[in-house]
């Protein structure tokens, strides 16, 4: 959900093709927008049932995966705020 996020510059100065494809990922954009921040909610929350169990070693490919998930979400909002506000 938040790859358009990432391409926040592309997506505000329409450095993409004309049409169809502009428009999906811009109807796309529109969508990350309030949503990335929901699910970044999520994942801390599930992040915080991960590391409640007292046992790890078993989920710890889950736990790889909500932190990858938890870095990408905070990273594309800060594309999308830096494009936003400065550019």
């Amino acid at each position: 959900m938040s790859v358009p996020l990432f391409l926040s510059y592309n997506i505000k100065y329409i450095i993409f093709p004309k049409g169809l494809p502009f428009a999906f990922l811009y109807f796309w954009g529109l969508a990350s927008v309030p949503a990335v921040p929901i699910l970044l909610v999520l994942e801390i929350v599930v992040l915080s049932n991960l590391l409640g169990f007292t046992e790890i070693g078993g989920r710890s490919r889950e736990l790889a995966y909500t932190i990858v998930a938890i870095f990408a979400a905070v990273a594309s909002i800060a594309v999308f705020l830096i494009v936003r506000n400065f550019s």
